[in-house]
C-alpha cells in the first residue's frame, strides 16, 4: 500500500461562479478516485454563486456525497477563511487543508502529492477551490471531467427544463456571447461571425443553440446569426443577474445545452465555454476566442482615456 493511499476523505469547498465549483468538483473526484479516498461537498454559498446546492443538484446526490460547511469548520477547527493561505499541513488533527488564492490550486500539486507520499497521519484533505487543478502524471484528464459531469444527477426542474428546451434536430452547433466582464480578452463581433461559419462548413450543421450573459446579447447575435442564414434557438432564461439564485438554473441549463452541441464557439477565456466544450459531441471542432494583442491595445487605450475624461470632469465638477 502507498502512503497516499491512508488518505480516508477528500472535501471540496468549491468556490467562485458555478461553472468554476464545477471544475473544482470534478477535480476533487478525479482526485479522490485516484487516491482511493471518499469524497464530500460542502457548498457554501457566496455573492457570485448565491444558489442553494438544493436547487440544483438531486436530492439523492446530496444526501450521498454533500456535508455542511459548519462540518468543515468543525473538521479544522476554525473557518476555512479563517486558514493560513496555501498548504498546510496538521499532523495532530490528520488534515491537510489547500486554498490556492491567488496562485491557484494547481500550483501545489507536486508539493501535495509529495506530502500525502510522505505525512501518513494525514486521513483527510480539505481543498477550497473554484477551477481545474490535478496531481502529477493525470491522464486522460478531460475525458474523466466530461464523464463527471454527464454523471451528475440534476434537479428536477434542471431536467424537465432540457427536456423542453431541447432541439427537435438532435444535431446543432453551440455559441456562447460573454458581454459582463473580461471585456478586453473578448473576440470581435467579425470573429465570432466568421468561427460560426467555419464550424458550419465544417460540421455540416446551420442550427444554433445561442446562449448569452444578458438578453441584449442574445438578441443582438440572434439577429446577426440569422442574417447569416442560421436557424437559431434559445431557452427560456429570463434571469442574468448572477446575484440572484434564479439565474443559477437558467445558467446551468444554458451550460449543459451547450455541452450537448456538436460542438460550439467561445470566449477562450471562459470557463462556462471551455467546460461546456469538454461535453461536446466534437470537442476537437470546438473554438476558443479572444482578441489579439492590436485589439486589446486599443481597448486599453480606450479605458485610460474614458478614466482620463471622467477624472477631468470630476475636478472641474469640484470646482465649480
Amino acid at each position: 500500500m502507498k502512503q497516499e493511499d491512508l488518505l480516508e476523505r477528500v472535501i471540496i469547498v468549491p468556490w467562485n461562479g458555478y461553472v468554476n465549483r464545477l471544475q473544482a468538483w470534478a477535480s476533487a473526484s478525479i482526485l479522490a478516485e485516484r487516491l482511493g479516498a471518499e469524497l464530500k461537498v460542502a457548498w457554501e454559498t457566496e455573492q457570485v454563486a448565491p444558489a442553494p446546492a438544493s436547487t440544483l443538484f438531486s436530492h439523492a446526490l446530496m444526501e450521498r456525497l454533500f456535508v455542511s460547511v459548519d462540518d468543515v469548520t468543525q473538521q479544522l477547527g476554525q473557518a476555512h477563511t479563517a486558514m493560513p493561505r496555501y498548504l498546510t499541513v496538521d499532523q495532530d488533527q490528520g488534515i491537510a487543508f489547500l486554498a490556492g488564492h491567488d496562485r491557484g490550486e494547481q500550483h501545489f500539486m507536486n508539493e501535495l502529492h509529495q506530502v500525502l507520499k510522505a505525512t501518513p497521519d494525514v486521513t483527510t484533505l480539505v481543498i477550497v477551490a473554484g477551477g481545474k487543478f490535478h496531481l502529477p502524471h493525470e491522464t486522460d484528464f478531460t475525458a474523466k471531467r466530461k464523464h463527471f459531469y454527464n454523471e451528475i444527477a440534476w434537479h428536477p426542474d434542471i431536467n424537465d427544463r432540457l427536456t423542453a428546451a431541447q432541439s427537435t434536430d438532435p444535431s446543432y452547433l453551440g455559441v456562447h456571447i460573454r458581454q459582463t466582464d473580461r471585456c478586453r480578452e473578448a473576440p470581435t463581433s467579425r470573429a465570432i461571425e466568421r468561427a460560426v461559419q467555419a464550424l458550419a462548413e465544417l460540421s455540416g450543421v446551420t442550427d444554433v443553440f445561442l446562449a448569452g450573459d444578458t438578453a441584449g446579447a442574445r438578441q443582438q447575435w440572434c439577429d446577426r446569426l440569422t442574417r447569416l442564414g442560421f436557424s437559431i434557438w434559445m431557452s427560456d432564461a429570463g434571469s442574468f443577474n448572477r446575484e440572484e439564485s434564479a439565474s443559477a438554473r437558467d445558467a446551468i441549463v444554458d451550460w449543459l445545452l451547450l455541452g450537448r452541441s456538436e460542438a460550439i464557439i467561445y470566449s477562450a477565456q471562459s470557463s462556462f465555454g471551455q467546460e461546456a466544450a469538454v461535453m461536446t459531441t466534437r470537442p476537437e471542432l470546438c473554438r476558443g476566442l479572444q482578441a489579439n494583442w492590436t485589439v486589446r491595445g486599443f481597448r486599453d487605450a480606450k479605458r485610460i482615456s474614458r478614466s482620463a475624461v471622467k477624472a477631468a470632469t470630476g475636478r472641474r465638477s469640484s470646482e465649480q
